[in-house]
């Protein structure tokens, strides 16, 4: 049998969050093996068909759980045409903001997290956020304005602080972002955003 080499890559409590976050830790469940008393006290929500692996193991990360990555190739993912990871649709769209939305409320909680990455998640969370209401305005759809607005609500109470500005850690970019949702506001800079993206192409 193989032995996998894992001890430079271990992953504890909130640093799968932060892995997470920053993409150094996959949020796919096919290629992970559990304990099965992980399972014990979280569950995949039955409501989610997209997404729904990424918020289980934000949840597991909350039960001071250990994660080790191999980069040893094990498991064969077969990709194929016409899933859910394949067909854009508002639902989707929907749902990705909605697990980078609730990612962010978990990293915002955590004290042992940088300013830095809390800042990162939060346009990545808003940019997941613009990017359904353009593409349900490209196609036509206003069956998740709702649950959107929702999104925009949950946003709104992890604004950061214009503080965050002066962070290490933080490119001129998003430094510049920070300053323009505290100058215009959060709602105007999300408008605007999505303006610029549905007359982009006219």
């Amino acid at each position: 049998m193989k032995e996998i080499d894992i001890k430079d890559n271990v992953f504890r409590d909130s640093e799968i969050l932060v892995g997470i976050a920053n993409g150094h830790v996959s949020c796919s469940s096919w290629n992970k093996i559990y304990r099965a008393e992980v399972f014990n006290n979280v569950r995949f929500p039955i409501d989610m068909k997209f997404a729904e692996d990424a918020m289980c193991l934000i949840n597991i990360a909350h039960g001071r759980h250990c994660l080790a990555i191999s980069s040893c190739g094990t498991y064969l993912y077969r990709q194929r045409g016409g899933s859910a990871m394949h067909t854009p649709s508002a639902r989707t769209a929907l749902m990705e903001a909605q697990m980078n939305s609730y990612l962010l409320k978990n990293l915002v909680e955590l004290n042992d997290v940088a300013e830095c990455v809390k800042v990162k998640q939060f346009i990545k969370a808003l940019k997941r956020y613009m990017g359904a209401r353009v593409w349900c305005a490209k196609n036509d759809n206003n069956s998740i304005d709702a649950d959107l607005t929702n999104v925009f609500n949950s946003l709104k109470c992890y604004a950061p602080a214009v503080k965050s500005i002066f962070k290490n850690g933080l490119s001129a970019k998003l430094r510049l972002w920070v300053a323009a949702i505290k100058i215009f506001g959060l709602k105007n800079i999300s408008e605007w955003y999505i303006w610029l993206w549905l007359n982009k192409e006219r």
